[in-house]
């Protein structure tokens, strides 16, 4: 059990953290993420068993997006007014989506629940997970941003299929989605190669390729407006 003077200095410290997240927080994916992170300050503030330095990056990528997005929302906005983009506003969306699946126990955990090492031991199996998707939030608004203060929110992406001599080999299909989305609206497809150029969204993307519909290879893939040579995506098959 933790000792009273404990539990007084972490509900005063939690409810002054808690008061300063819901004043920034900005439209309902900023909300959802500082609930989240207020879960995570609990625990860390508590001194529990299961408080340890990925708790400390997952409330850095936290901050992080609490700057970055609404900055980001702004510019596209002001790129392509009233609301910003139908990427935009899909992004966002996906942001939601995954956060609000993966989170439910860390949504619901209760202040009394840091006497509870099951329920601690619950929440330090969501961590990892948590902390990889905070982690691609992060990357994925900045490169928009980046890409929205050049007035880029689109750019231009070329798909290439070698084979080990480097020869080009035509008639793969090639699709790419955010590296972390479930939502199947989100799957934007090529023309087949050679001919395998899109505009598509800044972000962190994952990109496959696929013949006869059998998927051969992906990878993940960071597309920046400041780096030509993340605007070509390349696969070798060895035949």
């Amino acid at each position: 059990m933790l000792c009273l003077k404990k539990i007084i200095t972490t509900i005063l410290l939690s409810l002054l953290f808690y008061t300063s997240i819901a004043q920034s927080g900005w439209n309902g994916i900023l909300d959802l993420v500082n609930k989240i992170g207020y879960t995570y300050y609990l625990i860390k503030v508590s001194d529990s068993v299961v408080t340890n330095p990925k708790i400390d990056g997952l409330l850095q990528r936290i901050a992080t997006i609490n700057n970055i997005l609404p900055k980001c929302a702004k510019l596209s906005k002001e790129l392509n007014p009233p609301a910003g983009s139908a990427d935009y506003q899909l992004s966002i969306k996906n942001y939601q989506d995954i956060l609000y699946t993966l989170s439910a126990p860390v949504r619901n955990f209760n202040y009394s629940d840091l006497a509870d090492s099951a329920a601690l031991n619950n929440i330090n199996t969501y961590t990892d997970t948590l902390l990889k998707t905070f982690s691609f939030i992060e990357e994925d608004v900045y490169l928009k941003f980046l890409a929205n203060q050049d007035n880029k929110e689109f750019i231009k992406v070329n798909v290439q299929v070698l084979d080990s001599s480097g020869t080009q080999l035509p008639g793969y299909n090639v699709f790419v989605k955010p590296f972390i989305s479930s939502d199947p609206s989100m799957i934007v497809t090529f023309n087949p190669t050679n001919m395998a150029s899109k505009n598509i969204t800044a972000g962190w993307k994952l990109f496959w390729i696929e013949k006869n519909n059998q998927k051969l290879q992906s990878r993940d893939w960071h597309i920046k407006t400041s780096d030509p040579s993340s605007q070509s995506v390349v696969f070798v098959l060895n035949h």
